[in-house]
């Protein structure tokens, strides 16, 4: 079980960017091929006994598939899959965030099933950011090729994301939005490392709930609407809020696993 790192020390690499990210790389929506690869997504999974995997806030943890793969569970977070994979898929079923390193097996693809997306892989690996609390589900792949669709989307497509690419999903409007992200991004959870580009403070608050345990309150609501950056590596609690009331000026107080922000 691995836990974040609560000791303050590290260093911390913060600034505010106000302007939003420009979407970069490309994905690669394949026409040839795509109905039947959306069709194999779409299927619905059959009956199959299932075991639990969860973590707490502040908690970490990583299972191992009976095919051989490998799910690192990020705070919160929730799977479901099967003790044994059946003779043609191999499906689980998401809450939270989690790390997959996929076995390649070209008989059996891998689907991983959110409350809005469906992501279908043969061995790759990939993180998949899909909390319930959340506007956006994010996909982003490390290596390998990854297939993603969204029940309700307006475009209907299955979408191809590559290395180096990232594919965030919007529950309100039902829009995708395509990206670059780094490799060491994409795993840069797992090793308690704090990563924030131009997201609200109300964005970032949960996740230092999640990740510290705690409970953030804002005294002064205009500032849940703060852009900020941030990377904080194996810090304190204590130390992200300096950082962070810095940058964004505001203060802060903890007590207990209380924040209040105003």
């Amino acid at each position: 079980m691995l836990r974040p790192a609560a000791a303050g020390y590290g260093r911390v690499r913060r600034m505010i960017v106000r302007t939003g990210l420009a979407a970069a790389g490309i994905l690669l929506f394949l026409t040839a091929g795509v109905l039947i690869y959306q069709a194999g997504i779409r299927q619905a999974p059959q009956a199959l006994k299932l075991a639990t995997a969860s973590t707490h806030a502040g908690e970490m943890k990583i299972i191992t598939l009976s095919d051989g793969s490998r799910i690192t569970l990020n705070n919160q977070t929730s799977i479901k899959y099967p003790e044994e994979f059946n003779q043609n898929t191999r499906e689980v079923f998401l809450t939270g965030e989690a790390f997959f390193e996929v076995k390649h097996d070209a008989n059996k693809p891998f689907r991983v099933h959110t409350d809005k997306l469906a992501v279908q892989v043969l061995g790759t690996s990939f993180n998949i950011q899909a909390y319930p609390d959340e506007s956006g589900l994010d996909v982003a792949v490390a290596s390998g090729k990854v297939g993603v669709f969204a029940n309700g989307a307006r475009d209907g497509k299955t979408y191809m994301l590559l290395p180096g690419q990232q594919l965030s999903y919007n529950r309100k409007n039902l829009a995708f939005s395509p990206s670059t992200i780094a490799t060491a991004a994409i795993i840069a959870w797992q090793k308690g490392t704090l990563v924030f580009k131009n997201e609200k403070l109300e964005a970032i608050a949960r996740r230092l709930e999640r990740f510290y345990g705690v409970k953030i309150r804002f005294k002064n609501k205009k500032l849940m609407a703060t852009e900020l950056s941030l990377k904080a590596n194996n810090l304190s609690l204590e130390s992200v809020m300096k950082a962070l009331g810095s940058a964004g000026e505001f203060n802060y107080s903890i007590k207990n696993k209380q924040v209040l922000i105003w």
